[in-house]
């Protein structure tokens, strides 16, 4: 497994944007998979995988809700079931670019290990 896309999640909505950006993905699916990490999975499992079909290496991972630190807790958990070489972490309110993946596996050849992030396009970065 080339790379890893990990989410982590406990927000009601979402969901099926990411799933839409993913099935987009030029990366060859079989190079990659989506590691989800959710606290709502008691509420959204099955319709979750029904969406995602079998167009996305999915590791769905369920997680109890944690009031304390459960945002490191579900980052761990999905490295810990995290295959791929790289892993590209994508937030739960986040449409990648249909390119993205295969862009970051290029990136990350050619340069090595390195962090990512951006564009952040807003009021006042768009005129800067």
């Amino acid at each position: 497994m080339k790379l890893s896309v990990l989410t982590i999640t406990y927000r009601p909505g979402y969901i099926l944007e990411l799933v839409k950006a993913l099935k987009a993905q030029t990366l060859p699916r079989d190079q990659w998979e989506w590691v989800l990490v959710d606290e709502l999975a008691h509420r959204r499992e099955q319709v979750v995988r029904e969406h995602v079909g079998d167009r996305v290496n999915l590791v769905y991972i369920p997680m109890e809700p944690s009031p304390k630190t459960a945002t490191v807790k579900a980052f761990n958990l999905g490295l810990e079931h995290a295959l791929g070489e790289l892993v590209y972490c994508m937030a739960d309110y986040m449409s990648p670019n249909f390119q993205c993946l295969q862009r970051h596996w290029h990136i990350y050849h050619k340069y090595g290990p390195v962090i990512i992030s951006g564009p952040l396009i807003d009021g006042i970065t768009i005129t800067g």
